[in-house]
């Protein structure tokens, strides 16, 4: 039987707790910043979204533009830290998953080079593992959503912080559309011929125009990973009432 994982929490620290009265040891500063990989692509079509795009903001230093709308994610239960990926959907949102927030007290995110905001709001979803991330400070990029599912053998690239470390860029095929068999969501989910690691959960999945088709949310430590498909993040984004509170509870 294929036994799978989440990508992240990836807890930097878990323990038993009795409410907030203790917190576990914050994780190490973060590492380099320096790209492990960078893919090059043509700018995507800009995002219909009031907020710029990433094809809207020219910025020539060896990232490619779906690696500068990417976040590091770091948040911080009552019982553990946790640290995870995200994408940049407009002036003041970003796109992550649910089990990388969910329950968080705070939310810190980090850009490709190293600026950092404070999340000051999220919500989820309870159909797929999908959540959103605002914050106040104004963001400089945004991910375009594409408006077509990939097809089979469609190369992918999936963009994020494996491990929590350093910015990386991977690629490999699309396969198929499968059940979702390890989260609580209702929707099936895009199978991908890629590797991935805890940390990599909520990075962004584009297509060859560079346009978010998924979000990353497991892997089976096969070679092969899920993602959240298009059609589920379009509803999660265009219908509030999908897009639940994230109340910390930590009695």
């Amino acid at each position: 039987m294929r036994r799978l994982y989440f990508l992240a929490p990836a807890a930097v620290a878990a323990v038993t707790l009795a409410g907030c009265a203790i917190l576990p040891q914050s994780p190490p500063p973060l590492p380099s910043l320096s790209p492990v990989s960078v893919v090059p692509s043509a700018a995507p079509t800009a995002s219909t979204s009031p907020a710029p795009s990433v094809a809207a903001v020219t910025v020539t230093d060896g990232f490619s533009d779906q690696e500068h709308a990417a976040m590091r994610i770091r948040a911080r239960t009552c019982e553990e830290f946790t640290v995870g990926s995200g994408f940049m959907l407009d002036e003041h949102t970003v796109v992550t998953n649910r089990h990388v927030v969910e329950d968080a007290q705070t939310i810190t995110l980090t850009t490709y080079d190293g600026e950092q905001y404070e999340g000051t709001a999220s919500v989820m979803a309870d159909f797929a593992d999908l959540a959103l991330v605002t914050v106040d400070e104004p963001l400089e990029f945004a991910a375009p959503i594409a408006t077509t599912e990939p097809a089979p053998d469609d190369e992918l690239d999936v963009v994020g912080y494996p491990l929590g470390g350093p910015l990386e860029t991977r690629t490999g095929p699309f396969i198929k559309r499968v059940p979702d068999t390890i989260g609580e969501g209702r929707d099936d989910v895009d199978l991908i011929k890629v590797q991935a690691e805890h940390g990599n959960s909520g990075s962004a999945v584009y297509d060859d125009a560079g346009k978010v088709v998924g979000v990353l949310y497991a892997t089976d430590k096969k070679g092969e990973s899920f993602a959240v498909t298009l059609e589920s993040l379009s509803a999660f984004l265009s219908d509030t009432s999908l897009q639940l509170p994230n109340d910390a509870d930590c009695q």
